[in-house]
């Protein structure tokens, strides 16, 4: 490894004008996802929902849980300079849902408690081309990946008038999903101080579905009766800042 980042360095170093050093950026994203086992265990809860005031005539307002259809993310990276950038990574992006209230029928209360958080981790390499005096850079990184999802449900419901063929769990859970992502990636640098630069970014990924393991084993949401699973493919828009110092 040392004589691998001596001849990177002695390369560099042989051409002129050649920009040297280290980078730390800091950025935000957002794009849409689809973590589609836990939108559907969503969908199944609200049609719970919807059965309790349609179908059983309760009395109450509690709102129905948001679909996981776009999260926001944090990026922080580590790089070296030697003409390409190679460097480390680490990401994570957050989702969540959640909602409660009481239905009331004839005079009893049935108390409501829907919760569900997802946090996906990443850590990996990355490797950039840097073009046009390093106003634009193309590249492209990898590495291990690692969802955690978060389930709390109460859910109180009149057992000897329920019919519908869905009752959400009621238990509090933390599951995990272990895979690998790998992504491409676009990115225009804008210098306004001596080693400041804002960047705008295009991010393609890929990371592919995983089940969702508890300490018992698999889990199922959403009732359809298979282990349910996350994987996330998409192109996520940030922005951040880079801070570099040359040597």
């Amino acid at each position: 490894m040392r004589a691998i980042l001596f001849g990177w360095i002695v390369f560099a170093c042989a051409l002129p004008g050649l920009s040297l050093g280290f980078t730390t950026e800091v950025s935000l994203g957002w794009g849409p996802m689809d973590p589609a086992d836990l939108n559907l265990f969503i969908g199944a809860a609200n049609g719970a929902l919807e059965f309790f005031r349609a179908d059983l005539g309760a009395q109450g307002d509690i709102p129905p849980l948001e679909i996981m259809d776009d999260a926001m993310g944090l990026r922080i990276g580590e790089s070296l300079e030697l003409g390409i950038t190679l460097g480390l990574e680490v990401a994570v992006f957050k989702a969540e849902t959640s909602t409660a209230g009481t239905f009331a029928i004839d005079g009893e209360d049935y108390p409501v408690s829907l919760s569900l958080a997802l946090r996906n981790m990443r850590l990996g390499f990355l490797f950039s081309l840097p073009l046009l005096g390093r106003a634009l850079s193309l590249g492209v990184s990898g590495g291990v990946a690692r969802a955690v999802v978060e389930y709390r449900g109460d859910f109180d419901y009149p057992e000897e008038d329920w019919t519908f063929t869905y009752v959400p769990p009621q238990k509090e859970l933390e599951v995990v999903a272990s895979s690998f992502y790998g992504a491409a990636f676009m990115r225009a640098a804008f210098g306004f101080f001596p080693g400041l630069q804002v960047c705008l970014e295009l991010r393609g990924h890929w990371q592919p579905e995983a089940p969702l393991l508890s300490p018992e084993g698999e889990v199922d949401l959403n009732g359809d009766g298979d282990p349910d699973r996350v994987g996330f493919f998409g192109f996520w828009l940030a922005g951040g800042i880079q801070i570099e110092f040359p040597f």
